[in-house]
């Protein structure tokens, strides 16, 4: 008869009684759901340094590159409870951006928005219905 050796970890789930395995699922669940509305919520912040402008009749905001200079740029789907529906004309035309998140609110993109951008290696990018010439 050959042994086998049993892994502690494998000893320690066994062993593991229903109320220890609920308060740890309860723990990993909880870290997940955590991690889940921070990523929700920096994405709906936004870049800080971004300018927004009032469209619309003042019922959306048009965003552009303000102070951001370089790196990466999140573009929130709301500003002041207002939805940011418009990437301006020429709004990051020769920007040093490396990535770009659009939300779904987009649905224009302006002429010449990302024109120049030579280091801009990642967009991600919704379902857009309209994206003018140059982009």
């Amino acid at each position: 008869m050959k042994a086998v050796a049993i892994s502690p970890c494998f000893v320690n789930i066994i062993s593991m009684n229903y109320h220890s395995f609920y308060n740890s699922f309860k723990t990993l669940i909880t870290i997940i759901l955590i991690t889940a509305v921070s990523l929700t919520a920096y994405a709906q912040s936004g870049t800080d340094g971004l300018a927004y402008e009032l469209i619309d009749n003042s019922k959306a905001y048009s965003v552009s590159i303000g102070s951001v200079k370089q790196g990466a740029v999140v573009i929130p789907a709301v500003y002041n409870n207002l939805p940011v529906t418009t990437i301006g004309e020429k709004a990051f035309f020769k920007a040093g951006i490396t990535s770009v998140i659009i939300p779904d609110s987009i649905t224009t993109i302006g002429n010449q928005a990302f024109m120049e951008c030579a280091k801009l290696a990642s967009v991600t990018i919704p379902d857009i219905k309209e994206i003018a010439d140059f982009t």
